[in-house]
């Protein structure tokens, strides 16, 4: 068993083992990669961003066939020597407990993340479903400085970038150049409102909506002018999720579509690597202690 980095010509390889909207981004040299190989195969890979003095873990994934085996472990081992290269102190994963993502709880508990949990009611409607509660509520769109991110200047979306990290612990990547658009209201450098939408295999979800003044009425607006443009590329039986994450989304939600269907835990960890002083003496501490 071994761990490598990855590059644009060996990642092909672990292709299988990296969400396919990361896999691009990782060929592209946007994204690090690491990757676990056991047996002559690759079998894991840990996905990643660095920053400083924080980054992003995007995704770690093994084989089911290859679980149990230590190799996610080795890859966490393997993230804190590229973190030391990096000059990066810590990072942060976020993911939604959910199916096997149960999993990870334990995991990461061992490998040394710290973990915090919090629970939100999930919406549950299509688009056309919600197109009509918002014409019955004789709202309409209206963008009024209303962005994408896309349309954002590159100092605009570095801006938005850190202050959504710092709300949320969310990351811009998964919302640029991803599937439909998000929005944004910027009021020169400051965020006003902000809808994150992101793309899935059944279907879209608006994982964050907030507005600054606290009205539902304006959040309704800017959710007008994004559901307009999405019944334009989208089926209208389109599922549509909504994180209610905020007060304001689940008012939102409430006024329009009636009571959240049911809820979703989102747990979010920070991993810093100790010193190898530390390691060293840990080992020998335990060692002593063992007998």
């Amino acid at each position: 068993m071994r761990c490598q980095k990855l590059d644009s010509a060996s990642a092909p390889r672990w292709a299988a083992c990296i969400p396919p909207e990361l896999f691009c981004q990782v060929l592209a040299g946007k994204l690090r990669a690491l990757g676990a190989i056991f047996l002559g195969k690759p079998q894991g890979a840990l996905v990643w961003e660095p920053g400083q003095p924080e980054g992003t873990v995007h995704s770690i994934y093994v084989r089911p066939a290859a679980r149990r085996l230590g190799l996610a472990t080795a890859l966490v081992a393997e993230l804190g020597e590229e973190m030391a290269r990096a000059g990066c102190n810590r990072v942060w994963l976020t993911y939604a407990r959910q199916g096997e993502r149960t999993l990870l709880d334990p995991f990461l508990l061992q490998a040394g993340f710290s973990l915090a949990a919090e629970t939100f009611p999930l919406g549950t409607a299509t688009l056309e479903e919600t197109a009509d509660a918002l014409a019955r509520q004789r709202i309409t769109p209206r963008p009024g400085g209303c962005a994408t991110l896309e349309e954002l200047t590159r100092g605009e979306r570095f801006r938005f970038s850190g202050w959504l990290r710092e709300q949320t612990g969310l990351s811009l990547y998964h919302y640029v150049e991803q599937g439909p658009a998000s929005y944004v209201l910027m009021d020169r450098e400051t965020p006003q409102g902000a809808l994150l939408f992101r793309g899935g295999p059944e279907g879209l979800s608006l994982d964050y909506c907030w507005v600054a003044s606290g009205r539902p009425s304006a959040l309704a607006k800017l959710l007008a002018r994004a559901i307009g443009d999405l019944c334009r590329d989208y089926p209208p039986e389109t599922p549509l999720d909504m994180i209610l994450s905020t007060p304001q989304g689940e008012g939102l939600y409430t006024h329009l579509l009636g009571q959240p269907t049911h809820t979703i835990t989102l747990c979010r960890g920070g991993y810093a690597p100790l010193p190898r002083w530390m390691l060293g003496g840990w080992a020998r501490e335990r060692s002593h202690l063992n007998g």
